[in-house]
Formats: C-alpha cells, structure tokens, sequence
C-alpha cells in the first residue's frame, strides 16, 4: 500500500499531485491498482493487463473517473510532477477535458476491436470477451454484439461509438468507421 504524500526519496514528490492526500493505494502486476479515498467515501479498482509500459496512467485514469462522477478535484501540479506522471509525448501539461476527450474517444475502438478479435477470431464465450475487453469502470462503455454480421459496437459513455467486425481468418477484425 502507498499513502499519497511526499516521497523524500524523491524529492519529496507526491504520487499523484491531482488526487486528495487521504489517497492510498495498492499496485500490483500489469498495472492492477485499487485506490482507496476516504474523503469521497471511494473505492476504485482497476483490472488491467498492461504489459507494454507506457501505456496506462495512474494520473489520467483517476482524473477521468472524477471527471465522470462528477467530483470537483483537478489541481494544478508543478512541471516537475507532471512530467513524473505523464508520458514523454503528452509532458506538455494538458486541461483535463482534452484527456477525457482522447481517452472517451479511444475506448470505445480498442473495446470494439479487442472484443471482436475475442469472440469471432478465438471464438472466447461472450462472458470472457466482455471481461477481457473491458477498460475502466463498467459504465464507461457498452458493447452490442450482433452474431449475424459479426460486428461489435461499443459506446463509451454516451458519446463516442465504434464498431469492428469479423472479416476472414486473414484480416481479422477490422473497423468499420
């Protein structure tokens, strides 16, 4: 478990500058986390297989959920704590709103493609593709599934769609806007 207070081994850093202090968290393999904030009477865990680095931030995770509940706790941080947290191609600091438009629109292709590629290119169980697929809380996206044309539609809160379907053995699953 980690408290979210000032690292002296690190210059007296905070692990994550955005967040309430009374956070703290686990870390584990692949980039599971359950964050726990008591002020905001909050669990939040995250599933996750994140094998390539780079890819998932605490930071914008969190920001984005807040964001999503509504809950009003996106602070400025210094240069030197977002650099600590962000990626070397987005360490230009960033207003939240632009994250939570790349992410929305993201999610919705990566779970289309990935639950497509589960369940008509592996042929998984449905159950097991929706897991597998799944990135964020479950009410950030939805997913139909249409067997006749084997395609998947997926919705991220509300907002941005898209859709994948199976090709052939060579193609694969493939976008369809």
């Amino acid at each position: 478990w980690w408290l979210n207070h000032p690292i002296p081994s690190r210059r007296n850093q905070v692990p994550l500058p955005h967040m309430p202090r009374d956070l703290f968290f686990a870390q584990g393999h692949w980039g599971q986390r359950i964050f726990v904030i008591p002020s905001q009477q909050l669990v939040i865990v995250r599933t996750a297989n994140d094998r390539d680095p780079g890819i998932y931030f605490d930071q914008t995770f969190l920001d984005l959920v807040f964001e999503a509940l509504g809950i009003p706790f996106y602070r400025e941080a210094t240069a030197e704590q977002t650099q600590q947290d962000a990626p070397i191609e987005n360490q230009v600091k960033r207003p939240l709103k632009e994250y939570s438009q790349s992410m929305l629109r993201m999610l919705p292709r990566f779970r289309a493609k990935e639950f497509c590629s589960c369940l008509f290119g592996m042929a998984l169980p449905e159950a097991y593709c929706d897991e597998y697929s799944l990135q964020g809380p479950r009410w950030i996206t939805s997913t139909q599934v249409d067997y006749k044309t084997k395609s998947v539609r997926a919705r991220t809160a509300l907002l941005f769609t898209s859709a994948a379907q199976w090709i052939d053995e060579d193609s694969g699953c493939r976008f369809l806007e």
